[in-house]
């Protein structure tokens, strides 16, 4: 995935996972990412939140990084850092 601005549509769901996923592997990826901050309410409007790196522990954002979100009318769209992986671990958004 590149860094750019993406809107989750069809089988996806129609949002990125706005609350702490319940357990590690969740959403098919080892370390699941979601967003935590306000959504936009009025179209055009920009806010920016975080993207919370889930590992499972007591702490829910292991890792932080910035996103932010734009209201498209009916739908949001998502620029989106890009996720930190290796070799070893699979870390992906997670959508709804």
């Amino acid at each position: 995935m590149a860094v750019g601005w993406y809107r989750v549509v069809g089988l996806s769901g129609t949002q990125i996972l706005n609350v702490q996923p319940p357990a590690m592997g969740y959403c098919g990826t080892t370390y699941p990412v979601y967003y935590s901050g306000t959504l936009p309410t009025y179209y055009g409007q920009i806010v920016s939140g975080t993207a919370c790196f889930y590992d499972g522990s007591t702490y829910p954002c292991y890792f932080a990084t910035t996103m932010s979100i734009t209201n498209g009318g009916t739908y949001n769209v998502y620029y989106l850092p890009l996720a930190p992986g290796c070799n070893t671990y699979v870390i992906r958004y997670c959508t709804e």
